[in-house]
């Protein structure tokens, strides 16, 4: 495995989504961040909502997991929060890669 996983949420603007992959990026929480549009279909409050969403996909590594799902919830807007993570595996270069681009952090 290479360690790598794939963290997502989403956003309800592209602004606040973009706000976001920035402020984890710059946190070296994770290497790379897409934000994409969507709708989402969902159950809230009992009833069926339909919103126009902006997701993203963070490229991290499996250790650092604690942390960005905190600095995710502090600085969502969302008071439940979409926050997914998947094992990814990838080329050993883009893992070098990733690996070179979020902070430095004794695993547990």
């Amino acid at each position: 495995m290479t360690g790598l996983i794939h963290v997502i949420t989403s956003c309800d603007t592209a602004q606040a989504a973009e706000k976001l992959a920035a402020h984890i990026i710059d946190a070296r929480l994770a290497a790379c961040a897409q934000i994409e549009p969507i709708t989402s279909y969902y159950m809230w409050d009992g009833a069926r909502q339909i919103s126009e969403e902006f997701r993203i996909v963070f490229k991290t590594l499996a250790h650092l997991r604690p942390d960005i799902e905190t600095a995710i919830k502090a600085a969502h807007s969302y008071d439940l929060p979409q926050i997914i993570f998947a094992e990814i595996e990838a080329s050993a270069d883009y893992s070098n890669w990733v690996k070179s681009n979020v902070k430095a952090r004794l695993r547990p």
